[in-house]
């Protein structure tokens, strides 16, 4: 992968900002402003990580689109079971922590089927290279993100400490 030092500036910006957002538990609407300005930062990302041919350039972007349209609703509820749980863990109970735990569950399965949906239309639509490499990157930004926001909130274990 290619990514110079601009693209790990816009990287940590992508980590940061939604941790941030999160601990914060801002109105929700904040919450879309940011999934707009980290889908265009990602895009960016993208776009200097990739090299996309000019035969298949057209289709890729459009295809990244949709895809970015149904990630960009999945990460809002992945924002919401995280700010759920940000003001419930102090007091958190079985009931809470079995639905938010399904929550999390379904919120995995849906992205996992959009991946799944974009690598079947992506590798027709350009070549498996492109549609593989393209993953990938999808990939390693959204789990370098739910690293950093997970490294900022508690562990459910650390309730037992207090």
């Amino acid at each position: 992968m290619k990514f110079p030092q601009t693209i790990f500036l816009l990287i940590s910006f992508a980590l940061v900002a939604p941790a941030l957002h999160a601990q914060n538990t801002p109105e929700m609407n904040e919450a879309m402003y940011l999934q707009k300005v980290w889908g265009k930062e990602k895009k960016e990302i993208i776009q200097q990580a990739m090299n996309i041919d000019k035969a298949h350039y057209d289709q890729f972007w459009d295809l990244y689109n949709k895809y970015e349209t149904e990630r960009v609703q999945l990460g809002l509820d992945r924002y919401q079971i995280i700010s759920d749980y940000i003001k419930h863990y102090a007091t958190l109970t079985n009931n809470e922590a079995d639905d938010l735990m399904g929550r999390v569950i379904k919120n995995d399965e849906k992205w996992n089927s959009l991946n799944k949906k974009t690598f079947k239309k992506m590798k027709k639509e350009c070549t498996p290279l492109i549609a593989s490499e393209f993953l990938q990157i999808e990939n390693y930004l959204k789990n370098a993100v739910q690293l950093e926001v997970q490294d900022r909130i508690p562990f459910i274990t650390e309730l037992n400490k207090k």
